[in-house]
């Protein structure tokens, strides 16, 4: 991961906050706020980065919310990012052919198999949390950060693939319907790592 390139706002469209109250497609791009707040709506994102901006915020309130090909870089500087998340998330990571809108100089083969990407330089905790499944299963990465994340109710499943990060808590607070659901991990739509090997 070291040598893929931290995505900048270079060649995106600003598209500021935006309100959802009804079905609606978003195109990548950069946004402040992302809210959606009307329960029985269907949110989808077309392939590429949505980077959300310092002081901003992903808030799921009612709905759902879905994509393919899509990575989420978090430069907010908060910890406001589907927490709490009160719908369904179902978000694919990019691959090399899904396309889509990157950073000038970029492509989704640069960043394929990438869900979430904390700015390399921030230490933060970010908090995923729902009562609702959500589905990511790229790698969540945060090279100096730490995530911690809730699946609450026991019938409440989280599908996520690799992570790396500088710490982790995973079901933190466990009991009550709070931090008590199912963490399923499969690295299979993850980044590509290096494994090392020993040599005599």
């Amino acid at each position: 991961m070291a040598s893929i390139p931290e995505p900048t706002t270079a060649g995106l469209t600003d598209h500021g906050d935006v309100n959802i109250t009804h079905d609606t497609t978003l195109d990548p791009g950069i946004y402040h706020n992302i809210t959606i707040n009307q329960k029985g709506i269907a949110v989808t994102l077309n392939p590429g980065i949505y980077y959300l901006e310092s002081g901003g915020s992903l808030k799921l309130q009612a709905g759902s919310l879905q994509g393919t090909g899509v990575m989420f870089f978090d430069d907010t500087g908060g910890d406001n990012i589907l927490n709490k998340a009160a719908g369904t998330v179902d978000i694919t990571p990019p691959t090399a052919s899904t396309g889509g809108t990157w950073p000038t100089g970029t492509t989704s083969a640069t960043y394929s198999g990438i869900s979430f990407w904390i700015p390399r330089s921030q230490t933060k905790e970010v908090h995923i949390e729902s009562n609702f499944n959500l589905t990511m299963p790229g790698t969540w990465y945060a090279q100096a950060g730490e995530f911690d994340i809730r699946p609450d109710g026991a019938a409440t499943v989280f599908n996520i693939g690799n992570y790396i990060c500088d710490q982790a808590e995973w079901c933190q607070g466990y009991g009550g319907g709070k931090s008590d659901g199912i963490i399923n991990m499969n690295p299979t739509m993850g980044a590509s790592t290096m494994r090392p090997l020993l040599v005599e």
